[in-house]
């Protein structure tokens, strides 16, 4: 063997090995000693034994026999799958005991004689060990502790103590036989799948019982705000019945006289929630990174669809809701996509022709007739004649009928459209009035900054700049222009909602939250208010909306939300981008 023993020592596998002394390598000038972490046994042809400590050579003859066996703490594993625990669950659980073999020649004898007298090639693992330790009672003290505990105790709890004194008395005639002592349990590990899926259901269930009494406290805080906004109108409501009582078929204008200026403003404040609803909001949907996706409206964190677009129009810039087809109008880097409002799929496609590139992408976009149009700052105005049905738009459809020169106008956006077909949209300070029949482009009106955003109401055509005015104008008369207000900062969208005979504009005002706006009344009032600025804002008969500045969040407020506070929805995190846009998807409340 020679050196081939010094060279089986080095196995971190192995815990002891009978040789027979001629194989301890040796030389006529030296003898190599016992390495550091092992002890020898030498025992002479005629029975007598001699310990052989570290560090020194076994000093023995070829006739005698040599046992080697590590000196420090021998770590043992013994491991238990699916073991049953006294509450029901189930365990896996795995020990390390510490063994050691003192440096006694009855204790190293014992060991001869019982564990490596059945190893036929005279080595004891690691491994080999552990399995004669579990045989002899070592997996049967594990199954009993584990047995008579419960598995929250066994998993969340030190029990080695108790587990030592058992596993001592299991194994006590294996120890005495085989000359060994079990120091410690160094380790007890268990884990309970069980346990585990049993408190992850107490967690969820916890987690669902909170968002509970959340939602219910929210619910009663809108009840609360509804009663409060019940008690504050019902004398503002008495004084209009009993006005209109004296006279048929009065309007708002007739009657709003006959308040004082505080009602008249509490009750314009809250039209939109007294008045009953044309439209209803059925979805909040957002353009973000290349996907689309769908919002609940009450509960604004919950996403009800995603819909990844296809990439060879671009990365989107824009979304609007086509009431007339049930589409989401999607403006992409070069084209626009039109998607089911209801299951996301792709209905048309409408690309500008050839090999465009473009920083950004078609920012509005609608249908007129049987056209699309849709406006882009780099590449212009285009339109779409609508294809016939079970076909897709191609470029030979497609026209640009307001293109920019050399740069100029550096912003092309914010489409609408009026009863008689034109188109409206804006480029830099002017409106453009574009004509569908022939594409014709004509100036309608300028103004003294660059313009955000239009909003049409009947022939009246509404303006929002980037200095912050708020202009009106007569679409048939667009010569005579006044401002109905002055913000402290650029109105990046415009929103008409009317009342029967009264307007109302919706605009976003940043840290003010949105505002609503009654320009003939003189009322202006905050709709909404939000703990982010508000960078734009959309809204139907029964919801309120608004986009942070930093495009991270959605602000919603509906009917029945407490007073004037929106329930936010972080989704930036979410998504992994920030929101581009956002539309409102509705359907008749009666439908």
């Amino acid at each position: 063997m020679g050196s081939n023993i010094l060279h089986r020592l080095s196995d971190a596998t192995l815990a002891a090995l009978y040789a027979p002394g001629a194989a301890w390598p040796r030389s006529l000038l030296s003898t190599p000693a016992i390495p550091d972490g092992w002890m020898g046994l030498v025992i002479r042809p005629d029975g007598r034994r001699r310990v052989a400590p570290s560090g020194e050579p076994p000093r023995c003859e070829d006739t005698d026999a040599l046992l080697l066996v590590r000196t420090g703490p021998i770590v043992v594993r013994i491991q238990v799958a699916r073991a049953p625990t006294g509450d029901g669950n189930s365990i896996d659980a795995e020990c390390a005991l510490h063994l050691r073999w003192a440096a006694r020649d009855a204790d190293l004898a014992a060991l001869r004689e019982s564990l490596l007298a059945a190893e036929s090639s005279g080595e004891l693992t690691l491994d080999r060990l552990a399995q004669r330790i579990a045989d002899a009672g070592g997996r049967a003290a594990l199954l009993r502790h584990v047995q008579q505990h419960t598995a929250a105790r066994l998993v969340y709890e030190d029990t080695r103590g108790e587990f030592l004194e058992r596993i001592r008395a299991q194994l006590a005639r294996f120890l005495f036989e085989s000359g060994a002592s079990v120091e410690q349990a160094a380790t007890l590990r268990c884990t309970s799948p069980t346990l585990a899926a049993h408190e992850t259901l107490q967690r969820e269930a916890a987690q669902k019982l909170e968002q509970i009494k959340a939602r219910r406290q929210v619910e009663q805080a809108a009840m609360s705000a509804t009663q409060k906004r019940i008690g504050e109108l019902t004398g503002v409501l008495e004084k209009l019945r009993s006005v209109a009582s004296t006279q048929e078929n009065l309007r708002w204008h007739d009657l709003l006289p006959s308040l004082a200026p505080a009602e008249r403003g509490r009750l314009l404040e809250n039209l939109w929630r007294i008045s009953p609803d044309q439209r209803i909001t059925t979805a909040i949907a957002l353009a973000a990174g290349d996907e689309c996706i769908w919002l609940d409206p009450l509960w604004p964190e919950k996403i009800l669809r995603r819909v990844a677009l296809p990439a060879d129009l671009g990365a989107l810039r824009s979304i609007a809701f086509c009431p007339q087809r049930g589409w989401l109008l999607v403006g992409a880097a070069t084209g626009v996509w039109a998607v089911s409002a209801d299951d996301g799929g792709v209905e048309m496609r409408f690309a500008v022709p050839g090999d465009v590139t473009a920083r950004t992408g078609f920012n509005s976009a609608l249908l007129v007739g049987d056209r699309l149009f849709a406006t882009h700052s780099q590449l212009g105005a285009w339109t779409w004649t609508m294809p016939v049905a079970a076909q897709s738009a191609t470029a030979a459809d497609a026209r640009c009928v307001f293109a920019p020169a050399d740069g100029v106008p550096r912003t092309i956006r914010s489409a609408v459209a009026l009863a008689d077909g034109r188109v409206l949209f804006a480029a830099d300070d002017c409106v453009y009035a574009c004509r569908s029949a022939n594409g014709e482009c004509t100036v309608l009106a300028a103004v003294d900054d660059a313009i955000h955003a239009l909003a049409v109401d009947e022939d009246d055509l509404y303006i929002a700049t980037a200095d912050g005015k708020i202009l009106m104008l007569a679409v048939s008369q667009p010569d005579d222009c006044w401002m109905v207000h002055r913000a402290g900062g650029p109105v990046e969208s415009l929103l008409v909602r009317r009342w029967n005979d009264l307007v109302e504009l919706v605009v976003p005002a940043l840290g003010q939250g949105v505002l609503s706006i009654f320009g003939e009344q003189n009322v202006i009032s905050r709709l909404l208010e939000s703990t982010s600025p508000i960078r734009k804002a959309w809204a139907s008969d029964d919801i309120v909306v608004g986009l942070s500045d930093r495009r991270d969040r959605v602000i919603v407020m509906n009917s029945e939300s407490a007073d004037r506070t929106g329930r936010e929805a972080a989704l930036a995190r979410t998504l992994g981008c920030s929101i581009q846009d956002i539309c409102l998807v509705t359907r008749p409340a009666t439908g």
